[in-house]
């Protein structure tokens, strides 16, 4: 990377990837930069329908936004945005993550994500590049007019980091503006491009810049100009000269705003039970997964190896002897021998009087009975206390359970559970559910009940073997009913 004397390099572009929008155009034009890309996924849902209809969008985004991950230069937030209005939680990732730059689309992006260009120019807390048109792989020449002003240094940068083969700085000035090359918002910018050959410099006097730019744009593949410096008073505008440009110029425009400090901005949900209800639909939309979308181990096993943590699988059981040791085999084999995603299996036995522990003896596991440990405590009846006293036989930082009576046991029913956790650090808790098949007589039905948790919010993951999705109406009926 060329290193610009005063100017510090573009190194973190944020772009909004959404669900069948914009986004392609943003990302290319941020591949020019020698920077750490950051993807994040929004799915926009109407205003008059439920949150919770984006859960299969934002499951397609996210398996559409894995691919990227071969880029090394891009990371894509494995967390959604499903939302009526995203532009809220984009500024929140926006504090959070501070890129150097937030890239959008004119003006696609805004038309996506329900806003003005003065929402998000007034109240973005980062800088602003907003992209229109296709930029060439290899640009030769770029055209950065700039007056001087807050937005004149972003400008330059911007122009710097698309590593054309020449970039002209095309300072402009008014015939009532202050004497040439003196006016006081050059200045500072002035004396950094005088320590910057490989930057061409111009001057010119003008009554009319859109008509100059345009005319020194001629062969420029590329014009990055900034915004107005002062307040515009349409919400559509980014002021007189960059509008025109937006809409005038035959090349590729890149129009940049400088991000002001700002305080820290608050969005507070609207209080009372319809806010409650949309939180469960957008929780229940955003963190819905499949388990095929974990179905790269080895992927998995990175991301254990790069946290450093340690997974063990306890396995409750009562009365299981003609399921447990297959259960046992395929996770020891694809979870362990194949793929060190597991690091230890347990068999935590409710004093089965069948042949469940002698089975899983064989297979090489530990065997735990839940009524002997801590007998102090007394015992009591049920899976839950082969759960919780699980936790004192492993050694995981991760724990994870599944039932032994599973006929078609699959190793998705651990990694499903396991990968949520692991791309996301901030999920506690991962609870699947799944589309039970009937049996009726000698007949077996594939499309059955769905099984849910009965308390508290949670992370649901969705395995249906036969892949197709629960009715979004039910599942919000009985939520409705617990809460």
């Amino acid at each position: 990377m060329k290193k610009h004397t005063g100017f510090v390099p573009i190194r973190t572009v944020l772009v909004p990837w959404v669900h069948e929008g914009p986004g392609m155009n943003a990302l290319e034009a941020a591949r020019h930069f020698e920077a750490q890309i950051l993807l994040v996924g929004v799915v926009v849902v109407p205003p008059d329908q439920s949150l919770s209809i984006g859960a299969v969008a934002a499951r397609a985004l996210r398996k559409q936004l894995v691919h990227f991950r071969k880029d090394r230069r891009i990371t894509s937030k494995s967390q959604v945005i499903v939302s009526h209005q995203p532009w809220k939680e984009l500024a929140k990732y926006l504090q959070k993550e501070k890129p150097d730059l937030l890239c959008l689309e004119w003006d696609s992006h805004f038309a996506a994500l329900g806003v003005t260009t003065n929402d998000i120019l007034a109240h973005s807390p980062c800088n602003v590049v907003l992209v229109r048109g296709k930029l060439p792989n290899k640009p030769k020449k770029v055209l950065v007019p700039v007056r001087g002003g807050p937005h004149a240094e972003l400008a330059i940068r911007v122009g710097l980091g698309l590593h054309a083969k020449k970039v002209t700085a095309l300072h402009l000035r008014r015939p009532d503006d202050p004497a040439a090359g003196s006016d006081a918002p050059f200045k500072g910018l002035e004396r950094v491009l005088k320590q910057m050959p490989e930057v061409q410099k111009r001057f010119a006097v003008t009554d009319d810049p859109v008509e100059l730019i345009l005319k020194n744009a001629k062969g420029a593949d590329i014009i990055v100009i900034g915004a107005t410096s002062q307040p515009v008073t349409s919400s559509t505008s980014l002021g007189t000269v960059a509008d025109r440009i937006l809409q005038e110029a035959s090349g590729a425009v890149l129009a940049v705003k400088n991000g002001r400090p700002s305080p820290q901005i608050m969005f507070d949900e609207s209080a009372g039970m319809e806010a409650i209800s949309i939180l469960v639909d957008k929780w229940f939309a955003e963190n819905t997964f499949h388990a095929d979308e974990f179905k790269r181990i080895n992927a998995l096993v990175e991301m254990k190896r790069e946290q450093g943590v340690t997974i063990s699988l306890a396995l409750p059981a009562l009365n299981e002897e003609e399921t447990v040791g297959k259960v046992i085999r395929v996770m020891k084999k694809e979870l362990m021998e194949r793929k060190p995603l597991l690091d230890e299996i347990v068999l935590i036995d409710s004093n089965s009087t069948d042949r469940t522990r002698e089975i899983a003896e064989k297979e090489g596991i530990p065997v735990y009975i839940h009524q002997h440990l801590l007998e102090r405590l007394g015992a009591r009846r049920g899976k839950g206390e082969a759960l919780w006293k699980s936790l004192l036989v492993t050694r995981g930082d991760i724990i994870v359970w599944i039932d032994t009576d599973i006929a078609n046991i699959h190793p998705r029913f651990v990694y499903g559970i396991i990968g949520p956790l692991l791309q996301n650090p901030q999920i506690q808790f991962v609870k699947g559910y799944y589309r039970r098949p009937i049996k009726v007589g000698a007949k077996t039905q594939a499309s059955g009940v769905i099984r849910y948790t009965d308390k508290g919010y949670f992370l649901e993951v969705e395995e249906i073997a036969e892949r197709e999705r629960p009715p979004m109406v039910e599942v919000r009926e009985y939520l409705e009913r617990k809460r």
